[in-house]
């Protein structure tokens, strides 16, 4: 990246523990290791748990969920996953917007249900809704990732409830939209949100977007308080193949390797109270990416960023950045 030194990071290594008892209740959990961990040098690294819940099924329409949460606000919490992504950063919005990773103890429901509606014989609604501990008062006017509350303690006797709204008319096609409401305070101060997503697939072509807006009420006592946080992004990905690269290293001894080129354009803005004279925080990104993946699992990216930033840096600034990656899940 731009007046930054170039650098080597082993950025996650995840494990993933679950298990199925019994046919009616299961288990799943991930545990993230960042940079190697808390104890290595320089104290860069973490350990945490991202998910660890249970479900005591039901019925496809109504089951229970309970433990260490992925928040279901928005589609990039619920697929973070390196290895699921066709670019190495995540969009601006599920940084500084939407605090991914998101992680909650709470409670709750899911489910889903195959109504039949004339020429849509495949349609499907799910749904997520749950009742969490809620955002807390660490957040700032650059980004709401400060505000993940602990997943020991509550910093007020509010508790915050989150769903998401999905609606599927085929495969490959799905329209979420999502809401949150909660107080992040000891003052009685509200936040809530709304966002909308969608995922559609027309052959090699993926079309993805989203947008999510938080607004804050405002506590007096303190400063530098943003009153609203918003932000988008919209991905095009192109999947492709060249028969001619089948008995080379690319092709040779995998099914179906895939090339695939990816553009996405990010935006975020948050309002500044500390300085209104100059308007919002704002950042915008330009990425342009291609990517192999021999198989759908591994994926070997290679990308472009182009960051422009407007009062308070919330991610990269004016620092374009080149960067290349790779990830892999079993």
């Amino acid at each position: 990246r731009e007046n930054e030194n170039s650098t080597l990071r082993q950025h996650r290594w995840v494990i993933n523990i679950g298990a199925q008892p019994n046919e009616r209740i299961r288990f799943k959990s991930e545990l993230e290791i960042e940079y190697g961990g808390p104890q290595v040098p320089n104290a860069d690294g973490e350990l945490k748990v991202e998910q660890a819940y249970a479900d005591y099924l039901i019925n496809d329409m109504i089951n229970l969920r309970a433990g260490a949460l992925l928040v279901p606000f928005g589609r990039y919490n619920l697929y973070h996953d390196s290895d699921l992504q066709d670019l190495t950063d995540r969009p601006i919005m599920a940084r500084d917007i939407v605090p991914t990773t998101w992680t909650e103890a709470g409670a709750g429901f899911f489910g889903s249900f195959e109504p039949v509606i004339g020429k849509y014989e495949d349609l499907t609604i799910g749904y997520e809704m749950y009742v969490v501990n809620g955002l807390d008062s660490g957040f700032s006017d650059t980004g709401l990732s400060g505000g993940r509350s602990s997943l020991k303690t509550d910093n007020n006797n509010n508790k915050a409830l989150v769903s998401r709204f999905s609606v599927s008319p085929a495969l490959g096609q799905e329209v979420s939209l999502s809401g949150y409401l909660g107080k992040y305070g000891t003052s009685d101060d509200d936040i809530s949100g709304i966002g909308f997503d969608t995922f559609n697939t027309l052959g090699p072509l993926e079309l993805i977007s989203e947008y999510a807006y938080f607004d804050v009420e405002e506590d007096h006592a303190t400063s530098d308080m943003a009153n609203y946080f918003q932000g988008a992004y919209a991905q095009m990905n192109y999947h492709f193949w060249f028969d001619a690269l089948n008995d080379t290293f690319l092709g040779r001894g995998f099914e179906d390797p895939t090339f695939t080129l990816v553009g996405r354009y990010d935006w975020a803005r948050i309002h500044d109270d500390a300085d209104a004279t100059i308007g919002p925080n704002q950042e915008t990104r330009i990425t342009m990416g291609v990517n192999y993946r021999p198989i759908e699992s591994c994926v070997f990216k290679l990308e472009y960023q182009k960051n422009h930033t407007k009062n308070e840096i919330l991610e990269a600034g004016d620092n374009d950045a080149i960067l290349a990656s790779i990830a892999l899940g079993f």
